[in-house]
């Protein structure tokens, strides 16, 4: 949307909007997942980010649209990385998600998150075991 626009302005207007006007819960999912991730970033904080990520992958788990859960926890967790959140509450978020992906089959978001989940176990002295994680 940005790239075609090229006014972020307007993009973040008409993301949200769409958020708004959609009606199918499974189309949210996928347009929570752009907007949020790929739109508001430009106009709001990371932090402020993080919980409407968290609720948009639950939403997208509800309407078991697990493409758009697992991608949406695949930004969560390096956004919240990047952000500085604490470590130690993180690596259990992201031991949750791995399963999650790993239980999903998506090979493609957990290799993703596989070096942010190294180096949370890095810096916090935690094994780095993350394959165990993949069913």
């Amino acid at each position: 949307m940005t790239v075609v626009l090229r006014n972020y302005t307007e993009a973040y207007k008409l993301g949200k909007m769409a958020l708004v006007i959609n009606k199918s819960p499974k189309m949210v999912a996928e347009i929570a997942l752009v907007v949020t991730n790929n739109v508001c970033i430009y106009k709001e904080p990371i932090q402020a980010l993080l919980p409407i990520i968290l609720e948009n992958y639950r939403i997208a788990v509800k309407w078991r649209a697990m493409n758009s859960a697992c991608l949406n926890s695949t930004c969560y967790i390096a956004r919240a990385f990047l952000s500085g959140s604490p470590l130690a509450s993180l690596d259990k978020e992201v031991v949750v998600f791995l399963c999650e992906m790993s239980r999903h089959n998506r090979i493609r978001q957990f290799l993703c998150s596989i070096p942010i989940s190294n180096a949370i176990a890095g810096l916090t002295g935690e094994p780095q075991t993350p394959t165990r994680l993949w069913h």
